[in-house]
This record gives C-alpha cells, structure tokens and sequence, in this order.
C-alpha cells in the first residue's frame, strides 16, 4: 500500500502518508522534494556548505546525519550519488525509529531530538510533500 491516505490533519491540509509507505518510490519521491527545499536541486549547491553553515550539499546533510548512518563525510563533499546514498539511508533509519513519514521528514529537517520532544516542523513537511507531488 504505497498510497496515501485521505486524511487530513485538523485544519492544517497534510495528508498522512501511510505508516506502511515503505517502497522505493515513495523514499524517493521525498528525496526529490527534500532536494528542492534544500538546495532547490541547484547545481551552484551541490558541492558547499549552506548559509547557516552547517549542512552540506543537495540534500542538507550534516556531518552527524553523515556518520549516523555509516557514511564517509569526505566522500559526501566530493559525490553527488553518495549524497542522495546517504539521504536515503538517514531517511530510512529515521522512519525506522519513528514509524510515519511525517515525523521522519520533520526529523531530518530538525533533528530526531527536538522531533522526540514534540517540536514539529510544519512549513518543511508541507514543502517537501508539495515539491514531491504527496
């Protein structure tokens, strides 16, 4: 069941992917979309830091996320597939922790931690479904 589901949160116009949304498409069609509010997929991104200074690339990947998942931070400033490689597998291992794709996506926007103690991130969840078509 790789569709969503027609519910919509209380007023806010998020539709609520569902918990079983595991398949390859629905991981990448998020890629897209966090792509396109992060580095809005523009080239000029790709290889350097963004303006705060602290995420990297495509994809806004930090060093943390980088070595979370296993992942070499140099390789991650000189490769492009590498870098969507690795947002793949943080994404996943963050789903895996949280069980909905919502909080996932809000977890690799502010951190697993602050999404733990409720802290939501509304305005990027609803940007990376808008640009990833969910």
């Amino acid at each position: 069941m790789n569709k969503l589901l027609p519910l919509l949160i209380a007023g806010a116009g998020l539709f609520l992917l569902s918990r079983s949304a595991q398949g390859s498409e629905i991981v990448e069609r998020i890629l897209d979309g966090i792509c396109k509010v992060e580095s809005s997929c523009n080239p000029r991104w790709y290889f350097r830091y963004h303006p705060d200074g602290v995420s990297f690339g495509a994809y806004g990947l930090t060093k943390g996320a980088v070595l979370s998942v296993g992942g070499s931070w140099e390789r991650v400033k000189r490769d492009l597939s590498y870098q969507r490689e690795i947002a793949k597998r943080y994404l996943l291992s963050l789903y895996n922790r949280l069980h909905d794709w919502n909080l996932a996506i809000m977890a690799y926007h502010g951190g697993i931690g602050n999404v733990l103690r409720g802290k939501r991130y509304y305005s990027y969840l609803r940007k990376v479904k808008r640009y990833a078509g969910l």
